[in-house]
C-alpha cells in the first residue's frame, strides 16, 4: 500500500478533579515544546510529523 498518511494521536490523562487552568498549563506546555526545533527534529526523525492542530480540531 503505497501514498497512505499515518496519523496519530497521543493522549494525555489528568484527574477528573483537575482544574481548568491545569488543562490549559498542559496545553500550552506541549505547543511551546512543539515549537523548538530541537524537538521537531527529534519527532521527524521517529517518523512523526506535527501537525499543529488545535485541540479543537
Amino acid at each position: 500500500m503505497a501514498n497512505l498518511n499515518p496519523v496519530g494521536w497521543n493522549w494525555r490523562l489528568v484527574r477528573k478533579v483537575t482544574p481548568e487552568d491545569g488543562f490549559t498549563r498542559l496545553r500550552d506546555a506541549m505547543e511551546a515544546a512543539l515549537k523548538r526545533d530541537d524537538v521537531r527534529q527529534r519527532l521527524l526523525d521517529m517518523g512523526c510529523v506535527p501537525t499543529g492542530f488545535s485541540p479543537d480540531q
